[in-house]
């Protein structure tokens, strides 16, 4: 006797969500535009600790909206 094929979970097509991506965040701008400067111009240095030093230039970096918001206030 044949066995029977289940089906696949129901899910809805594609494209009829409405969803897309969202939208970048500025930590996640601000790294993905600062990390390749940085490792141009320290080329020796490992993934890891440019990753590290970049994450550090956020702190007081103008893109974040904390200094935004503190600078609003000044």
């Amino acid at each position: 006797m044949p066995r029977q094929t289940t089906t696949k979970s129901k899910r809805s097509k594609p494209g009829t969500t409405g969803g897309g991506r969202k939208k970048t965040s500025p930590y996640n701008q601000f790294m993905k535009d600062q990390l390749p400067k940085f490792k141009a111009a320290h080329p020796g240095v490992t993934h890891r600790e440019s990753f590290k030093k970049v994450a550090e230039m956020w702190k007081d970096a103008k893109e974040n909206p904390k200094n935004q918001a503190a600078a609003a206030r000044a």
